[in-house]
């Protein structure tokens, strides 16, 4: 089954991709000693291509504040050396360089605004002193860190169990408040593609938010999901962004098998034939890499090289209604490229980008069309094609972002042109 996204979001050229190179990609691990079971916990990578797990909700609302990481295909528990942040779950996490961040959450008796971080390198707890605003006290709310570090709290479901609209930054020092959510998002997914924040919280759906003009949009496309699910980013071999969705509540309210997986690049959303070998909501999923990492990275939202051989992991959530403890992973890495996709891509430039208006696009191929498009894939101009080298003048455009689809045969090569003056 496959959809299509309203929203494009393109960096370079793009196709729908196949998320696994082979049927029956899963395989249960038996680890000595695993965590108890556990839902709404968290998991990220660390810079090792270890996977580090915290908190969770247990069976009869027991909440966690333990350690564990899966190192060598077994968990191990880690002790502290003083004392961890208090009992939480339906928190988040994510990692900035040899320090976990974990914030707010469902503690055991409120709901919790707090911000820790776990310092790898000395095994210490600490929490962090923000003066100023601070977004409420939430549960099931998404932190989305950009490539330049920033941190965007957006939405969860506050004290009165009301869902939420806020987004909030966080640059390291305090909170700010920006422009509100055009929808009420908990449990949702949250991500950030070519400088633009993506909010899939119900059925056919994408709250869009434009960073550098703190303004949101709604668009149609996404995932037929409610919430609950737990996905990665990362990049395939065409450097496209790759964002891979696994289980969570389906639209008729149940527990899910499936696996999406939406090209960010084109939008184009595709349905795997190869399910999850169990219906989950509110597990946890991280990248691991098995023989550890080669290059630098960065937390679980991030986007990491493609040549690194990871494979997922996912942990725990509800299992047909009951809390699991089961240690699932992929049978290596998610990634490869449909037969119909060549690095043809590759051999197509558009110059200088940012750009004035004056364009030149060259091509090892004629250029039958050119469809100029907004952000949101509205079509705005067709512009006649031509042989390479193919001057265009973008010039009566206002300052902006801007779509490029470039139609050579049965081609289709997409673009984003930023102009600026």
């Amino acid at each position: 089954m496959k959809t299509k996204s309203v929203l494009w979001i393109i960096l370079m050229a793009g196709m729908a991709c196949d998320a696994f190179s082979q049927q029956g990609d899963w395989t249960q691990l038996n680890p000595s000693d695993p965590p108890d079971a556990r839902q709404g916990h968290t998991m990220v990578t660390l810079p090792d291509g270890q996977v580090i797990m915290f908190g969770g909700e247990g069976p009869d609302d027991y909440m966690f504040n333990d350690l564990h990481i899966f190192r060598q295909n077994n968990w191990e528990e880690v002790i502290p050396n003083n004392d961890p942040p208090p009992s939480r779950a339906e928190h988040q996490a994510w990692m900035e360089g040899d320090k976990m961040v974990i914030y707010g959450g469902q503690g055991e008796n409120t709901l919790l605004n707090d911000m820790w971080t776990y310092d790898i390198l000395l095994n210490e707890w600490a929490e962090e002193q923000i003066t100023g605003l601070r977004p409420t006290p939430t549960r099931g709310h998404t932190v989305t860190v950009t490539s330049e570090g920033t941190a965007f709290i957006l939405g969860g479901t506050d004290e009165n169990g009301q869902k939420l609209r806020d987004l909030w930054k966080f640059d390291g020092t305090g909170f700010t408040q920006m422009d509100n959510c055009p929808k009420r998002v908990s449990h949702h997914i949250a991500v950030e593609s070519s400088s633009i924040l993506l909010a899939y919280s119900e059925p056919d759906v994408i709250s869009y938010y434009q960073i550098a003009d703190d303004a949101w949009g709604l668009a149609s496309g996404g995932f037929p999901l409610q919430g609950y699910s737990s996905y990665i980013k990362s990049v395939n071999e065409l450097q496209e962004e790759i964002l891979f969705v696994f289980g969570g509540i389906n639209a008729e309210g149940d527990e899910s098998t499936t696996v999406y997986v939406m090209n960010l690049q084109t939008g184009e959303v595709t349905q795997r034939q190869d399910p999850l070998p169990f219906p989950v909501a509110g597990g946890a999923a991280a990248k691991y890499f098995p023989d550890g990492r080669h290059v630098g990275g960065d937390d679980n939202n991030r986007s990491f090289p493609a040549n690194d051989n990871y494979q997922v992991l996912l942990f725990g959530g509800s299992v047909n209604g009951t809390i699991s403890n089961a240690t699932w992973g992929s049978s290596g890495n998610l990634l490869s490229i449909p037969d119909n996709i060549s690095d043809d891509g590759f051999q197509l430039m558009i110059y200088p980008n940012p750009t004035q208006g004056a364009l030149t696009i060259t091509s090892l191929y004629k250029i039958d069309k050119i469809s100029v498009r907004s952000i949101t894939g509205i079509e705005l101009a067709e512009i006649p094609g031509g042989d390479s080298p193919l001057l265009i003048d973008l010039s009566s455009f206002e300052i902006g972002s801007y779509l490029m689809q470039i139609f050579s045969g049965e081609e289709r090569f997409i673009r984003k042109v930023m102009i600026c003056r």
